[in-house]
C-alpha cells in the first residue's frame, strides 16, 4: 500500500522548517512535501495530487482560503486542513466548507499527528468497497439541499445579513416551522415564546440553522415516504435535537472550545441522517424492527449490517463526507453507536455525540425524556462520571 502524500503549505520558511523537524518521525509512514506558498502547492498537486493538504491562511498572492477552494474544485478527494494563528478568520472558514479541519498555530505535535491520522483512517472507512456499493445502489440517495448551500454562502459574509438569512429560511416552510418548533421546545428553555423566524435564528444560532436545513432538506427529498416514514422521521428529529443540546452542554461543562461545542451540536443534530435515508429505501425493514409490541429485542446497527452489509452510521457518514462537512461531524455520525463507556480522555466532539445519543436512548427506553432535562439545565451540570453512569442505565 502506497504511503499517503501530504503537503504542508506556508509562506514562512521557518514555519516549514519547524514542521519538517517536528514530523521527522513520520517519514517512514507519510510522503511529505513542504511548499512555500500557494503557487508552489498547486504545482506540486499538478504533479500527482495529494492525499491531504495542510495550509496557513494569510499568504501573499494566493491565500489559504483561495488555495483550498481551488483544491476542492480540482482535487475533491484531497483532505483539506487549515493550520493558522488567525482565530478571527475561523468562523468564516468553517462556514465556507473549504476545510475539513481547522487547527491553531503554534502547531502541537500530538494534535497535528493525531488529527492527520484520524482523518486518514476516516477516509479509508468512507472508501470501503461495500459501503460505496450499497450507497450508490440506493434508489433514493439525497443530494445536498440547495437551501443549505444558500445559507452557507450567506454566512461567508462578515458580518452576515440576518435579514437575508431570515428570507432564505422563510422560503422553505418546512424548515421555518421546524425552527420555531425547536426554539420553543422545553428542551431549549427559551425565556419567552419565540414567534418569528428572526428571533428563532438569533436564539438557536447559525450552526443549528445549517444543520436543520440539511436534515429538513433530506426529508423533503423523500417524496415517497408513507405515514410510518414521516412519523419515524419526526421522532428522529426530536431525538437528534435533544442529543444536540446535550452534546453541546457537556462540551461547555468540560471546557471545550466554542467551535468544538458548535460541532458537537451539529453532530448531534445530524448523527441519524443515514437512518432517514435507509428508512426511505427500506421502509418494510424498519416497520418490522422499529415499531410495535412484537418488535424484537434488537441492536439496530447489527441488524442493518446483517441485512444490508452496512449500517445507517456508515451511510450517514458517507453522505456527510461527500457533502464536505467537517471531519469531527462525519466521525460523530459514523461512531455514534459505539459504547460511550469506552470513552477515554480527552473527550472530543465524536465522544460527546456518542454519549449524548446514548443518554437520550436510555431516557427514551425508560419511557420519558424528562430524565435528560437535568443534563440540559445549566444550573444542574453533571460531571463526565455522572453522564457515563446514566448512560449505563
Amino acid at each position: 500500500m502506497s504511503k499517503p502524500r501530504i503537503l504542508f503549505v506556508d509562506d514562512e520558511p521557518n514555519v516549514l522548517s519547524g514542521l519538517r523537524r517536528m514530523l521527522r518521525g513520520k517519514r517512514a509512514e507519510w510522503e511529505m512535501e513542504f511548499c512555500e506558498g500557494g503557487a508552489q502547492a498547486l504545482e506540486a498537486l499538478a504533479d500527482g495530487g495529494a492525499t491531504l493538504i495542510v495550509t496557513d491562511m494569510r499568504m501573499p498572492e494566493i491565500s489559504g482560503a483561495a488555495l483550498l477552494r481551488e483544491v476542492g474544485e480540482k482535487y475533491p478527494e484531497t483532505i483539506r486542513f487549515v493550520l493558522s494563528g488567525q482565530s478571527d478568520e475561523e468562523a468564516g472558514i468553517r462556514a465556507s466548507g473549504v476545510t475539513h479541519q481547522f487547527l491553531s498555530k503554534p502547531a502541537d505535535k500530538d494534535v497535528l499527528i493525531n488529527s492527520i491520522e484520524r482523518s486518514l483512517t476516516l477516509r479509508e472507512e468512507l472508501r470501503s468497497p461495500e459501503l460505496i456499493r450499497v450507497t450508490t445502489g440506493l434508489k433514493a440517495l439525497p443530494v445536498i439541499p440547495k437551501i443549505y448551500l444558500a445559507l452557507r454562502q450567506q454566512l461567508l459574509a462578515d458580518p452576515y445579513d440576518l435579514d437575508r438569512i431570515k428570507e432564505i429560511v422563510e422560503s422553505d416552510p418546512a424548515l421555518a416551522a421546524k425552527l420555531l418548533q425547536i426554539s420553543n421546545s422545553s428542551f431549549f428553555g427559551p425565556y419567552k415564546q419565540i414567534s418569528n423566524i428572526k428571533g428563532a435564528i438569533s436564539f438557536l444560532g447559525t450552526d443549528t440553522i445549517k444543520a436543520l436545513a440539511l436534515t429538513c432538506g433530506v426529508i423533503e427529498q423523500m417524496q415517497s415516504a408513507d405515514q410510518f416514514g414521516r412519523e419515524l422521521s419526526e421522532q428522529l428529529i426530536t431525538h437528534s435535537a435533544i442529543s444536540a443540546r446535550l452534546a453541546r452542554k457537556m462540551g461547555q461543562d468540560l471546557g471545550l472550545s466554542e467551535a468544538d461545542c458548535d460541532d458537537a451540536y451539529t453532530g448531534g443534530l445530524l448523527h441519524d441522517i443515514g437512518l432517514l435515508v435507509l428508512i426511505e429505501n427500506y421502509p418494510e425493514f424498519y416497520k418490522t424492527n422499529c415499531v410495535g409490541d412484537e418488535a424484537p429485542e434488537w441492536d439496530l446497527k447489527q441488524l442493518e449490517k446483517e441485512t444490508f452489509s452496512v449500517s445507517h452510521c456508515e451511510v450517514g457518514g458517507y453522505l456527510l463526507g461527500n457533502w464536505g462537512l467537517p471531519d469531527s461531524i462525519v466521525e460523530s455520525t459514523i461512531s455514534h453507536h459505539l459504547s460511550p463507556l469506552e470513552i477515554e480522555k480527552p473527550i472530543g466532539v465524536p465522544d460527546l455525540v456518542r454519549l449524548a445519543n446514548k443518554i437520550v436512548e436510555v431516557a427514551e427506553r425508560k419511557g420519558t425524556l424528562e430524565g435528560v432535562l437535568p443534563f440540559c439545565d445549566p444550573m444542574l451540570a453533571r460531571h463526565a462520571d455522572g453522564w457515563l453512569a446514566f448512560a449505563a442505565g
